[in-house]
Parts: structure tokens; sequence; C-alpha cells
């Protein structure tokens, strides 16, 4: 699953968890950001219609009162994907108490960390690929204003003006 589907899917049950509707949720992001969202916007975000924009992230979380991470994560992905449990001196009395069990715990929290790792590392790849698209959709966008201005002036230069008959 995609981190914007996953993210998209944790909005939706987040918000509905807590009863809030999609104006609600709107109007929480309009008074945290100045920036209106309508109810359409919000679906579009729960919906995948949308990406959810970066700097949107904190701002449910606000919202869900939760961490950017619960965003991402269910608290049991969160668990299985957390640190060591425990304080640094209750890892070294594992160590001096049952080496092999603390050896065997160290191990694990490396290879979580490296399949998180590896995670994000696509995420970053997926959203610099994303980025790129949007930069060519936006010089796109541009030359085709440009072209439709020109078109207008010339055809404002064709429409005979009213009294010169």
């Amino acid at each position: 699953m995609s981190f914007s589907k996953t993210i998209s899917k944790r909005i939706s049950l987040l918000r509905t968890e807590r009863g809030l509707t999609l104006e609600e949720v709107g109007s929480q992001m309009e008074q945290i950001t100045g920036k209106p969202y309508p109810r359409n916007k919000v679906w579009s975000y729960e919906n995948n219609k949308l990406k959810v924009p970066a700097e949107l992230i904190p701002v449910f979380a606000k919202i869900f009162d939760i961490t950017t991470d619960e965003l991402f994560y269910e608290s049991g992905q969160l668990e299985k994907t957390g640190q060591f449990e425990g304080s640094l001196a209750e890892y070294r009395r594992l160590v001096e108490s049952n080496p092999e069990k603390a050896l065997e715990k160290a191990s694990e929290i490396v290879q979580t960390a490296q399949a998180e790792n590896i995670h994000l590392r696509e995420q970053l790849t997926m959203c610099q690929q994303e980025n790129e698209r949007y930069k060519k959709e936006n010089t796109e966008l541009k030359k085709f204003v440009t072209d439709f201005n020109k078109f207008l002036r010339n055809a404002e230069k064709l429409v005979p003006k009213e009294g010169n008959d």
C-alpha cells in the first residue's frame, strides 16, 4: 500500500472515529492554516483523489490530537517499529543478565530500522518523481496560458470595434 493511500485511509478512519463531519474537519483546517478547506477538498484527501500536502500532516495530527507518526501507522504498527521499549539502563541490565536475548532484541531493532529506511527511501523517490511531474505540468500550463493569451490578443484584433462601421 502506498504512502498516500495509507494516510488517506487513516484520515478517513480518524475523522469517523471522532464523529467529525467533513465540514468540521475543513473548518478546523481553516482555523489552523487560515486557508479555506471545503468539504469536497477534505473528501478528496480522504479518498486519495488529492495527495495530502506535507504541510497538512501536522494540521491533521493537531485536529485528531495525535502525533504525525500516528497518521502513518496504527498504534500496533508503531509498537512494532518503535525503539527498544525500555530505557538504556534496562537494556544494559538485559545485556548483563541475558546477552543472547539482548542481541536478539538489538538485531530486531536494526532490522526494523533498515526496513523503515528502505520504505522511507521509496517514499522519497516517489515524492521526487511526483515533484518532477508537477514541475513538468507547471511548465506545460505556463506555456498553454502564454499561448492562450496570445490567441486572445490576436482574436481581439479581428473583432471589429463598435462605432467603426
